[in-house]
């Protein structure tokens, strides 16, 4: 039997730069003086980038986003809860005699009065004898209301009364004037 000719030898094809980047690597340089003997190649995907920083993590920016916000949401709690309150606090204190207290005068009497613990509060402090000094306690009232006074003779007596009563309140409580020079909470009639 005949032998089968010989089949002609391929050439190996020449490795290249062109022929290893087509198969997924790539030419890596040592060294600016290149030495052509000194070739080396990586694959594509075990190069790292050296002169770009690596991208974020696509969660990264979400965490960050997230936790933006919830510092955001601590600090705004902190504030409404903490901060306002304290503030609204020590503004009541260093202002509380502005608007609060009143002061009126009616013949040798000075009448302060004031809302405290929901009850007005009224001081009656006669001139010149402080130590006959009276305190009434009289209506209910909310806590930031002004105390208002006015004279007039309710039991029609001839001795002015005082009536004391709280602003936007149609409410008022009379103080009766006695012949002694004092005030009393019950008319001169039922105090006898």
């Amino acid at each position: 039997m005949p032998t089968p000719p010989d089949k002609p030898h391929k050439k190996k094809p020449k490795l290249t730069t062109a022929s290893f980047a087509h198969n997924g690597y790539m030419l890596v340089e040592e060294a600016p003086p290149f030495d052509p003997r000194q070739i080396q190649f990586m694959k594509k995907k075990d190069l790292q980038r050296y002169d770009d920083e690596p991208e974020p993590k696509k969660g990264s920016v979400l965490l960050s986003i997230g936790g933006g916000l919830f510092i955001g949401l601590l600090l705004l709690m902190f504030t409404v809860n903490v901060l306002l309150p304290a503030w609204n606090g020590l503004q009541a204190q260093w202002h509380y005699g502005d608007a609060h207290i009143s002061h009126y005068e009616q013949s040798g009497h000075h009448f302060i009065g004031e809302v405290y613990q929901g009850f007005v509060t009224v001081y009656d402090i006669l001139e010149g004898h402080p130590e006959k000094a009276q305190t009434f306690m009289l209506q209910s009232a909310t806590d930031n209301a002004v105390v208002q006074f006015e004279t007039r003779d309710v039991n029609n007596d001839g001795i002015p009364d005082v009536t004391v009563g709280t602003k936007g309140s149609p409410i008022g409580v009379t103080l009766y004037g006695t012949k002694d020079n004092s005030f009393a909470k019950q008319p001169p009639e039922s105090t006898k």
